[in-house]
């Protein structure tokens, strides 16, 4: 369905997103950030304390052609997107695969994420 990318980086979570869009291409879009569990982007809220240890949640942009259920995403795609980080500048340093079974969700939803 998606992959959750942990980064290390120096940043407040608009530069951060704003720097991740920018590098990105192909099915795979940006759809939160979380730090330390909070989610801190999109709806920043400046109180949150945040340190260099950011989740970065992607998800497929949208169905493919004929396809009715939500896409799969492909591993060529994930390879594509951590490349894409990966000349930015942006350290990866944990990814974790977000996996449907039988039709249900079998991943952590994060925080406000419905």
């Amino acid at each position: 369905m998606g992959i959750d990318i942990f980064l290390d980086a120096t940043s407040d979570p608009q530069t951060l997103a704003s720097r991740i869009q920018g590098a990105t291409k192909g099915n795979l879009s940006l759809q939160l950030i979380t730090n330390r569990g909070t989610r801190v982007w999109p709806d920043v809220l400046s109180e949150t304390r945040c340190v260099d240890h950011w989740r970065c949640r992607f998800k497929a942009k949208s169905s493919r052609a004929g396809e009715t259920v939500p896409p799969e995403v492909r591993r060529a795609e994930v390879l594509g997107l951590l490349a894409c980080l990966d000349e930015a500048g942006l350290d990866v340093i944990k990814t974790e695969n977000l996996f449907t079974f039988d039709g249900e969700r079998r991943y952590s939803l994060g925080q406000g994420e419905g």
